[in-house]
C-alpha cells in the first residue's frame, strides 16, 4: 500500500489471509452488520481501503444470502432428529456430589441407561444432552429427580413405608421420591415424613395439613 496500488478481495475461504495486509471479517443480515473483526499488518490502512471492503462485503453476503433464502427462507421449527439436543438447568451446589455419586458412579449410570451426556459444573450448572428427544428427557428426569429441591404445590409420585418404632405412636410414615420409574431400589433417593393412611405402594405426598406438597 505504499504506492497507493491495492486490491481487495472478497472471499469466504480465507486462502489469502497469510499474504495480504488485512484481514477483515464482516457478518450481517440483509438489513446491516452485526458483527466484524479484523488482523492488520500494516500502519497504511486508509479509509478508501476500508470504503472499498465494506462495500464488497455487503454486495458478497446479500448474495449469500439469496442462496440460503433459495434453499430454506424460514428456521425450521425443530432441529434435525439426528442433531444433538442440549438442556441447560442449575441444581444446589450442594447437591453436585449427590448427582456424581461416589467415584462418579451415580452419573455415569445416568449417562449408561439413558443415553444422553450429563456434564456438571463447579457452580451447579448442569449440561444435558442427547441425540434424541427420549434420551433428553429421560436424562433431565434423572437429574432432576436426584436434585430438584421440593416445591410447595407440586405433585410426586413415589413409595410410602412405614418405619416400625415400638417408642413412637403413630408410627412414622416415610415417603421416598424416586429418581427412576419402574425400579423397585435406588441409592439416591429424597425421604419426606407423611401422616396418617394406610400403607400403600405409589402415593400423592400429602403434608400433615393435608396441603399438596
Amino acid at each position: 500500500m505504499h504506492d497507493k496500488k491495492y486490491a481487495v478481495l472478497t472471499d469466504i475461504v480465507g486462502l489469502e489471509d497469510g499474504n495480504g495486509d488485512m484481514d477483515f471479517k464482516v457478518a450481517g443480515s440483509k438489513d446491516g452488520i452485526t458483527a466484524m473483526q479484523m488482523d492488520v499488518k500494516t500502519l497504511n490502512l486508509t479509509l478508501p481501503v476500508l470504503e472499498a471492503a465494506l462495500a464488497q462485503a455487503k454486495s458478497a453476503r446479500l448474495e449469500i444470502l439469496k442462496v440460503i433464502a433459495s434453499a430454506i427462507d424460514k428456521p425450521r421449527d425443530g432441529v434435525s432428529k439426528y442433531a444433538p439436543k442440549i438442556k441447560i438447568i442449575r441444581i444446589p451446589p450442594d447437591k453436585i456430589g449427590e448427582l456424581i455419586g461416589p467415584g462418579g458412579k451415580t452419573i455415569k449410570k445416568i449417562i449408561a441407561e439413558t443415553g444422553a451426556q450429563v456434564d456438571v459444573d463447579d457452580d451447579g450448572t448442569v449440561f444435558i444432552s442427547g441425540v434424541t428427544k427420549e434420551s433428553l428427557e429421560a436424562g433431565i428426569s434423572r437429574v432432576e429427580g436426584i436434585t430438584k429441591v421440593p416445591t410447595a404445590g407440586e405433585v410426586y409420585e413415589g413409595t410410602v413405608k412405614e418405619e416400625r418404632r415400638k417408642e413412637q405412636k403413630p408410627q412414622p410414615r416415610f415417603f421416598e421420591k424416586r429418581p427412576q420409574r419402574g425400579h423397585d431400589k435406588y441409592p439416591e433417593h429424597d425421604r419426606f415424613r407423611t401422616s396418617g393412611g394406610p400403607h400403600f405402594p405409589t402415593s400423592r405426598f400429602l403434608d400433615k395439613n393435608k396441603k399438596r406438597f
